[in-house]
C-alpha cells in the first residue's frame, strides 16, 4: 500500500471508531476490530491492498492528531474535562499539553511564598 492509501484508510478507521464510541487515541487488536461495525470491511480492504494494519498504525495516529479537537487548549473547563477522561484512561495527554502543565507548575511554584502564622 502507498502512504496515500494508509491515510485513506486512517480516515476510515477513524470513522469506525467515532461511529462505535471508542476513544480514538487508542488501537485495537484485530480480534476486537472485527466486532465493530465496519472493522470487518475496513481489514479486509487493507489486506486486499497487500497492506499490513501494524503499517497502518503510524498513519492512524498521525492522522488522528492532526484533528484540530485534540490539540491543546487551556480554558479550565477544557482541562477539567481533559484530567476526567484521563483518570478514566480515556485521554492521553500530548506532549505539547504535559509541557503546558509542566510550565504551569513552574509559574505557580514561583508564586508560593512561605508566611509566618502569628497569634
Amino acid at each position: 500500500m502507498y502512504q496515500l492509501e494508509y491515510l485513506e484508510t486512517a480516515e476510515k478507521l477513524y470513522e469506525i471508531y467515532k461511529s462505535n464510541n471508542i476513544f480514538p487515541m487508542q488501537w485495537l487488536t484485530v480480534k476486537e476490530l472485527e466486532k465493530l461495525k465496519g472493522g470487518p470491511g475496513l481489514i479486509a480492504s487493507v489486506k486486499k491492498k497487500k497492506g499490513k494494519l501494524s503499517e497502518l498504525q503510524p498513519a492512524y495516529f498521525d492522522y488522528v492528531n492532526s484533528k484540530t479537537e485534540y490539540y491543546s487548549c487551556n480554558t479550565p473547563i477544557q482541562w477539567t474535562c481533559k484530567f476526567d477522561k484521563w483518570m478514566e484512561n480515556e485521554y492521553v495527554f500530548t506532549p505539547q499539553e504535559i509541557n503546558e502543565l509542566q510550565a504551569d507548575r513552574r509559574r505557580q511554584i514561583g508564586r508560593e511564598t512561605s508566611q509566618e502564622v502569628t497569634n
